[in-house]
């Protein structure tokens, strides 16, 4: 089976080591050519920040025993970590030093402070229901954004919930079996696919959620559950 962004992030989440950008010094013969290009290349490196390294992941780690997930928004190349900070029933929060917030539940994204466009709340319990019990069918999941009035905007979706099958998910604590789970979700005419990958007990493991049209779609992954 080819594998999904979501895998691959996981993967490089099991390993703790995931690539950064890097290069080695140029030769003679090609340094004046490089010169030339300094302006490209800086424009790049700052249009695609480095992912995180393995270094980065396990200072995290090490710092504090609190759960940790990775949030990569894909519209801005970046990839940051965040520990929860409170726990409000089935509701987790996490949060970055600078306390910008994304709310999970049961591994979906339901809430996010500080991205932009912010979600400030969701309807998800028909949409979470069918894709933690790996089930087909369709349901109803409602998104509400804050716009750049101030306003908070509902967008409704009717979401079609189906099985791709099972994936092998290597994660910290070894590889796990787990369901690929779409929900194809239309509204107004414009359709947004998000994934899932579910274990046989109906956790969450990585998912692939759309946030609306500032932040686009994110990937969490859990580092640290």
């Amino acid at each position: 089976m080819k594998k999904t962004w979501i895998v691959r992030l996981t993967a490089g989440i099991a390993g703790l080591a995931m690539l950064a950008a890097c290069g080695n010094s140029p030769s003679a013969e090609t340094t004046g050519r490089i010169i030339k290009q300094v302006p490209q290349i800086l424009a790049a490196r700052r249009a695609e920040p480095r992912p995180l390294t393995a270094e980065q992941v396990g200072r995290a780690l090490a710092a504090t025993d609190a759960p940790i997930i990775m949030l990569q928004i894909e519209s801005r190349k970046s990839q940051t970590l965040l520990i929860e900070i409170e726990r409000n029933g089935p509701y987790r929060t996490f949060a970055t030093s600078a306390r910008q917030s994304v709310v999970i539940r049961n591994g979906l994204v339901t809430a996010t402070r500080g991205l932009g466009g912010d979600l400030m709340s969701s309807e998800e319990d028909a949409l979470l229901e069918m894709v933690r019990g790996r089930k087909h069918g369709v349901v109803r999941y409602t998104q509400r954004y804050l716009t750049p009035e101030d306003v908070t905007e509902a967008i409704d979706y009717d979401c079609l919930v189906k099985s791709e099958g099972t994936t092998s998910v290597p994660t910290t604590a070894g590889p796990r079996t787990a369901t690929e789970m779409q929900a194809i979700c239309e509204s107004d005419g414009r359709v947004r696919t998000m994934t899932f990958l579910v274990d046989g007990n109906g956790n969450i493991l990585s998912a692939r959620q759309w946030l609306g049209e500032t932040t686009g779609f994110v990937g969490v992954q859990v580092v640290r559950g």
